[in-house]
């Protein structure tokens, strides 16, 4: 049995994020719930619970705090953060000590049941190594949530696209996002973006034989003008001379 504990500022929250996880795993054994960052770490040193499930801003100690604490310590404990607070600063320290999560407040609880199931099963599937690096833990999580943030772009690069828009379809803060997208790809999500709608772009112009003007509105791009822009400074041609270099490749 894993070993959980719950720290949030508001005294009502630990008890309604321990219902929403004994739903799906009863095999979770919740030690404390707790409200200041003081408690909190020493309840990980005494317990050295698996899991713990946190706020940010806790009384008395800064929650990122108590997970620094805890790292200098080389203890195994995963982390899932649920808070209100995004701060760039905040966001990007909780990437460092490598947070397995970092939920957004108003909780969706189907988002949090599935943070919860991906850290046990990521648990389960973790070498029992003295040696085991910390820091290696939340890489998983990362990549999950860019491949998602990908598949989804994928689907929708024509439609109308933001930051925004795919942090909130996949339950993630847009700055959050963006930080994943620079750590796990090198590229910003707006590099992202263009690279999916000029390769999708290619296989119009050549495999399809569209117009330059339909190709920009296939790929999501009102501004023809714009769109010849961008595929320039991507290709190195016009979308006109790329498409006729490539389809006399293809007739030849």
């Amino acid at each position: 049995m894993h070993e959980l504990i719950i720290a949030d500022s508001e005294r009502h929250m630990p008890d309604y994020i321990s219902s929403i996880i004994r739903e799906v795993h009863q095999e979770l054994m919740v030690t404390s719930s707790i409200v200041r960052g003081k408690e909190l770490l020493n309840a990980i040193l005494q317990k050295r619970p698996d899991l713990v499930i946190m706020d940010i801003l806790l009384s008395g100690m800064n929650g990122l705090d108590v997970i620094k604490q805890t790292r200098k310590l080389e203890l195994p404990t995963h982390f899932i953060i649920i808070s209100a607070e995004t701060r760039f600063e905040y966001i990007r320290t909780a990437l460092r000590l490598g947070v397995d999560d970092f939920l957004v407040k108003p909780l969706q609880p189907l988002e949090l049941q599935k943070s919860v199931s991906r850290v046990l099963k990521k648990m389960e599937s973790l070498p029992e190594r003295e040696d085991f690096s910390v820091s290696r833990m939340p890489e998983l999580s990362y990549s999950r949530h860019i491949e998602k943030a990908k598949e989804w772009i994928e689907k929708h690069y024509a439609d109308p696209v933001s930051l925004k828009t795919v942090a909130s379809e996949i339950y993630l803060h847009p700055t959050y996002l963006g930080f994943l997208f620079k750590k796990e790809l090198g590229m910003s999500f707006t590099d992202y973006l263009t690279q999916c709608r000029i390769e999708a772009a290619k296989h119009f112009l050549t495999d399809f034989g569209y117009t330059t003007a339909q190709t920009a509105e296939f790929v999501g791009y009102r501004d023809v003008k714009y769109f010849c822009k961008v595929f320039r400074k991507k290709t190195g041609l016009s979308p006109a001379s790329f498409q006729k270099q490539n389809r006399e490749k293809i007739i030849v």
